[in-house]
């Protein structure tokens, strides 16, 4: 499972990578995040998950109010799996925001 950052689409991940990953036997899965390439969107950008800095987040979290969370997205991955029947995977995630 390949996870491209916040507001990255799943196409900047270079398909020669991908088709490395396919000759060593892998099943490659990459997905757009909530509100990147071709999710789906959300309406109420007033306080956008995207803007946020992770540290502030993480130091902070009750004064950020986005219409969905990092743990969301975390579980939107779970849920996919769970659609394609695939109990356990190896997940390549990027940029993320600020660690």
């Amino acid at each position: 499972m390949l996870v491209s950052g916040l507001n990255t689409q799943m196409t900047r991940w270079e398909l020669s990578f991908c088709n490395q990953l396919v000759e060593e036997g892998f099943r490659v899965i990459c997905f757009d995040n909530r509100d990147c390439g071709k999710s789906t969107f959300t309406t109420d950008r007033s306080n956008d998950i995207h803007s946020f800095s992770l540290n502030d987040f993480l130091q902070h979290p009750e004064k950020h109010t986005a219409p969905y969370s990092l743990m969301d997205m975390a579980d939107d991955i779970g849920d996919l799996l769970h659609s394609l029947g695939i109990q356990r995977a190896h997940i390549v995630g990027r940029s993320m925001g600020e660690s």
